[in-house]
């Protein structure tokens, strides 16, 4: 399970550094059309979902006790 919070934690994290990176930077915006526009939103909206979720599920599994 320690696994899955792991995988949740990183790729929430990666979605809000591509979204940091088309959102705030001028060579992302630049890069593809499409970064003017939802696409890093989205992508940032996506990282929070996914962090959230992580916490949440640690959250359960702490308050649920050892097996």
């Amino acid at each position: 399970m320690k696994l899955i919070l792991i995988g949740l934690t990183l790729s929430g994290l990666s979605c809000l550094a591509f979204a940091a990176w088309g959102i705030y930077t001028p060579m992302g915006k630049s890069k593809f059309d499409e970064m003017d526009g939802i696409i890093p939103y989205l992508s940032g909206f996506l990282g929070w979902v996914l962090i959230a979720v992580a916490l949440a599920l640690a959250a359960y599994l702490s308050f649920k006790g050892p097996d």
